[in-house]
Parts: C-alpha cells; sequence; structure tokens
C-alpha cells in the first residue's frame, strides 16, 4: 500500500510502499488523516510517549471506514502502523464513531488539537460556567478551537490573542473578544479593561513575553494551562502577582489524559461540529503534496487523503 514512512531513525519520512496490515476485521481504509507538529516529534524518535521502530508508517490519527461502512475517528493504531498510509488496523486503537453531519476531513482535522483545547480547559483547567478565559495564542489550530470551546462551555468572558488584523478579526468572528499581544503595554491595558476581575482560566499556547503580561491579570485561584510556547522557551513571571492570587500552572499534554478522556473531548467536539456550532479548519491535501506540508511549505492544516 502507499503510505509516509518513517524508514530510520531521525530520518525525514516521506511516501513509499509498506505491506498491508494482515487481513482482518480490524483492517479498515484511511479516509482522512491530519498532519500534526506531533507526528514530526515522533517520526524523529523524541516522544517519549510513543516510540516507532523503523520502518514504520507515520500518522498518529485519522478517520477510517471499516468493512461495513461506518466511519470512525482513531487514535494511536499500533506500531508499525500509522495514519497516513491507505489502509490501517483498528485493533489496539483508541476509536469512536464520527457523528451524522460531520465529513470525514472536518472529523480528522478535529482530533489532536480540538481534544488539546477541550482538554486544557475542562480536564486540566476545572472551567466552570460563568469563569473567564484567556486564550494566549487564539489563531492557531488548538487556540481557534479553544476559544469555541470556552464559549459552547458556558464560559463569561473569552479573550483570544492574535498579532495581525486578520488573525483579531477571526478570533471575534469565532466569538470571542480580540487583543493583540503585539504591543505588551497595550496588551496590558486591554487586558485590565476586558477583564478587571482577572481571569479565572488561561489557556497558554505563547509563553514568553504573552504570558509574562497575562499573568498580571488573574483571578483567585486562576489556573494557568501550559500547552505550547511558540512565544519562546522562557517567561519572566511577576512572583507576588501570581502567589498572592493562589494561582496554579499547570502543565497538558493528551498524552496524560486516558483513552476515556481524549474520546470523551472528541465525542463531544465532533457533536458540536456536526450540527455547525464549531468551527473546524482543514486542507484536504494528496500523497503527491504531502512532502511540501511535511516540511511546512503547504497549507496552514493540512489533511492527507490517501
Amino acid at each position: 500500500m502507499r503510505a509516509v514512512v518513517v524508514s530510520s531513525v531521525g530520518a525525514d519520512a516521506g511516501v513509499a510502499d509498506f505491506p498491508e496490515p494482515p487481513a482482518s476485521d480490524s483492517v479498515a481504509r484511511v479516509v482522512a488523516a491530519p498532519l500534526n507538529p506531533v507526528d514530526r516529534v515522533i517520526a524523529a524518535g523524541t516522544m517519549a510517549f510513543r516510540r516507532l521502530v523503523p520502518p514504520a508508517v507515520a500518522g498518529l490519527e485519522g478517520v477510517a471506514r471499516t468493512p461495513d461502512g461506518e466511519l470512525r475517528y482513531f487514535f494511536a493504531p499500533p506500531a508499525p502502523y500509522g495514519s497516513f498510509a491507505e489502509f490501517v488496523p483498528l485493533a489496539g486503537a483508541e476509536t469512536t464513531p464520527v457523528p451524522d453531519g460531520l465529513d470525514e476531513v472536518r472529523a480528522a482535522a478535529l482530533g489532536v488539537p480540538g481534544v488539546a483545547a477541550w482538554l486544557a480547559l475542562t480536564r486540566s483547567g476545572h472551567l466552570a460556567a460563568g469563569e473567564s478565559v484567556l486564550v494566549l495564542g487564539a489563531t492557531g489550530a488548538v487556540g481557534t478551537i479553544a476559544v469555541q470551546a470556552a464559549r459552547a462551555l458556558g464560559a463569561g468572558i473569552v479573550v483570544g490573542t492574535a498579532r495581525s488584523a486578520e488573525g483579531l478579526d477571526r478570533v471575534e468572528r469565532l466569538g470571542g473578544t480580540p487583543a493583540s499581544v503585539a504591543d505588551p503595554a497595550a496588551f496590558d491595558t486591554v487586558l485590565g479593561t476586558v477583564a478587571p476581575n482577572g481571569f479565572d482560566v488561561i489557556v497558554d499556547l505563547l509563553w514568553g513575553t504573552p504570558l509574562a503580561v497575562a499573568a498580571t491579570h488573574l483571578a483567585r485561584d486562576a489556573r494557568v494551562v501550559q500547552v505550547g510556547n511558540s512565544a519562546g522557551p522562557t517567561a519572566t513571571i511577576n512572583a507576588p502577582a501570581f502567589r498572592n492570587k493562589g494561582a496554579i500552572l499547570v502543565g497538558h499534554s493528551n498524552f496524560l489524559a486516558s483513552t476515556e478522556e481524549r474520546l470523551s473531548a472528541f465525542a463531544q467536539l465532533a457533536g458540536l461540529a456536526a450540527t455547525g456550532e464549531l468551527e473546524v479548519a482543514a486542507d484536504p491535501i494528496g500523497f503527491d503534496d504531502f512532502d511540501k506540508a511535511w516540511h511546512g511549505e503547504g497549507p496552514a492544516k493540512p489533511v492527507l487523503i490517501p
């Protein structure tokens, strides 16, 4: 079968032939598989939660059609098989049905980033209805879903950050209050104006200076959920501002959640997307375009259609 194969440790993944999984009732045809940053980390052999022994097929998640015609989302199929292939064995993988009304491409794109956003707010952030939420980095795959998920979970104030005018417009269209992080002083003023009592939950995809500014706008018993660090690996946080609010800083990874938590998060988000309550970005590509996408030269949210 055609697949994206990791041929040796540390080597780039590339399109090649790979043996099909042994015939069984669990083998399904992959219909959509999203490319996420974590796929590159796994292929490089630096992800402790999933080790591949080359040669192996890359791809952590996707949507497959079973022999009886059912669409199922799957996560972490048994190595050496992965989602970037024509076929995948579902036995041993985490799977759940894709609801009616949600196409396979958007369902696949929803997976890892959607689960990260939902669990950051619920499992790690313990968001309660009416609380205020700040999403630092609200224009990426996780951030855009986090803004929408916070609204769906009943948050009161939802603020999302961006740098460009286009990004700020998108945050507003998705139901959040936009805040630019381009100027730290102006960002500080906006946060104080929009949420004078501070933020109960911060979903941090940036770290760096944006978090340092946001950390001075915490509500009492605030939860800061650290998910990514695209603004830099270090941040200088004002200790008294953090300590005197009784704030909690918690690291989040989807791999730290249980199978049940991951699949429940996907199911709830998929239900919202199926009814049009949640927007999901997706850019379908074929095998011929995969190499460019793997090297970051393709669309923003590539989803392989094998």
